[in-house]
């Protein structure tokens, strides 16, 4: 069984329907996430992500 699922589709609505489902289905489940901007990582929040990383992050990295 998973215990973490990383999350990094290119559509915001898509990576939001993602969430949502494994926040509902597998609450047990830890979301990580990549937003597209600051309103998209709080919508993500919001729908049950356990932490969001800014996509201007990833790059720094």
């Amino acid at each position: 069984r998973a215990c973490a699922a990383a999350i990094t589709l290119d559509t915001p609505g898509a990576n939001y329907r993602t969430v949502w489902a494994l926040s509902k289905y597998f609450p047990n489940v830890k979301t990580f996430v990549r937003a597209h901007d600051v309103d998209h990582g709080l919508n993500l929040e919001k729908a049950g992500a356990t932490a969001v990383v800014p996509e201007t992050l990833e790059p720094s990295l």
